[in-house]
């Protein structure tokens, strides 16, 4: 009689883990643990037999391995200003001729997305400090002036100037660099 209950109670396991198997829902992955919606039963709180083995139901069936949880997306960087740069000639504040195509192109794409100007003026290392600040104030203002001609009203242009303490090209003192006489044009 013992036996008799060992063999059906065999077989109705099988018949469960077949059962299981057939009636467990589609998933493009399974893990290797047993799940029961119905009475609860997860991985974390199966039953087992005495020899370790894990107590099925019908309703049991491979539990679904998580989904991986998608990647955040970052957020996308600021768009680096737009830069421009006119450039004059040796203790000269006027626009040259050769910085009129660099001023429109600026004024195009600053009309185009509301953008203002942020202006700032430098020379060369030749002459005093006090002499070059005064030159790179009247450079951006040149600029100003040349914007202000077109259109671009007063409040949407500020003006700055930095004399010869930030080279483009660092030079020794007293040395005439032409890429260093310039006006920066930053649209904000």
């Amino acid at each position: 009689m013992i036996s008799l209950n060992k063999t059906c109670f065999a077989m109705a396991a099988a018949v469960a883990l077949t059962m299981a198997v057939e009636t467990a829902p589609a998933a493009a992955q399974m893990s290797g643990e047993w799940c029961n919606p119905i009475t609860n039963i997860t991985p974390q709180n199966v039953i087992h037999s005495s020899n370790g083995a894990p107590v099925l139901q019908a309703s049991s069936y491979r539990c679904p391995t998580p989904a991986a949880a998608p990647a955040p997306t970052a957020a996308p960087a600021p768009a680096a200003p737009q830069t421009y740069t006119v450039y004059f000639d040796f203790d000269r504040s006027n626009v040259r001729a050769d910085g009129e195509p660099v001023l429109r192109q600026a004024l195009e794409a600053a009309q185009a997305g509301n953008q203002t100007f942020a202006l700032t003026g430098h020379t060369d290392t030749v002459g005093s400090a006090e002499y070059n600040m005064g030159l790179s104030l009247r450079r951006a203002e040149a600029v100003q002036n040349w914007l202000s001609q077109r259109g671009v009203p007063a409040n949407a242009v500020s003006v700055a100037g930095r004399g010869f303490s930030e080279p483009a090209v660092p030079t020794g003192p007293n040395v005439r660099e032409q890429r260093n006489r310039r006006v920066e044009i930053i649209l904000q």
